[in-house]
């Protein structure tokens, strides 16, 4: 597994779908990221701007002081690599002054112009992501007429655009449930490999609505689901893995690559 990323994912938010309210105390956040990091996260994805379906965007200072605590402490206890979910440049360039090593952007730096400008001039990589709207109204009647040629064009653009910046590196997400029925989403999921000459390519279905449209099972950590959709798109060449539950995802990969490795 080594070039696999199994990413954990840490919510300093009131309001996230899953996980909202649950990390905002500081002491509750690093134990968890310990958790997480023990379970066998190769990296953790810490934010503090809920991106739920019909979530509204909070200010960069409000994003600041809700971090603030969190990474003021992370770099004392722990080694592992630190992303930062934000798709605010002041926050990210907050978080690198932080020991932040990666932006996660869910605008693909299309939200704050000076984004890839902030991560090429400290050369910090980037996660950029498809979404269709803004997280408010994503999914009111998210369309499209090619969704993959669609959200592939996007990504390629951004890519570009990043490169020509200076971003030392990036990773591409197609944005599962941001701006996309569970249809959109199955059908990106068929198709992962057309995205993977962009660049290394992220999945995060951990717990989304989709898998809930296709069990039926109102579980809400739908964590069969999600292992299951991780596994698919390892084969359709995923390798980095945003996820709630760790320690079974990863488990479940490390089987997933010994096979395929015959």
């Amino acid at each position: 597994m080594s070039d696999i990323q199994v990413m954990g994912i840490v919510n300093i938010t009131p309001d996230s779908f899953s996980d909202g309210g649950q990390f905002l105390d500081v002491d509750k956040a690093l134990r968890h990221s310990e958790s997480l990091i023990q379970a066998g996260a190769t990296i953790l994805d810490i934010g503090a701007q809920s991106t739920r379906p019909g979530s509204t965007w909070i200010s960069p200072n409000e994003e600041i002081e809700r971090l603030s605590p969190i990474l003021e402490r992370y770099r004392s206890y722990f080694s592992i690599p630190l992303s930062l979910d934000t798709v605010n440049a002041s926050t990210a360039l907050f978080g690198i002054q932080h020991g932040v090593t990666m932006i996660n952007d869910i605008s693909a730096g299309t939200h704050d112009p000076q984004m890839m400008s902030v991560a090429a001039q400290h050369q910090i990589p980037m996660i950029l992501m498809h979404m269709q709207g803004i997280p408010k109204t994503m999914q009111d009647n998210p369309t499209y007429q090619d969704v993959v040629h669609e959200v592939y064009t996007f990504l390629e653009n951004q890519v570009q655009k990043a490169k020509k910046m200076g971003v030392p590196s990036v990773v591409v997400d197609p944005g599962i449930g941001f701006g996309k029925t569970a249809a959109h989403t199955i059908t990106l999921l068929n198709q992962l490999h057309v995205f993977t000459p962009l660049a290394p390519v992220l999945v995060g279905p951990s717990r989304k609505s989709f898998l809930a449209t296709l069990t039926g099972q109102s579980d809400p950590y739908r964590l069969e689901g999600t292992i299951a959709s991780c596994i698919w798109s390892l084969y359709q060449g995923a390798t980095w893995f945003r996820v709630h539950d760790v320690e079974a995802v990863a488990r479940a990969l490390h089987v997933a690559c010994a096979l395929r490795k015959g």
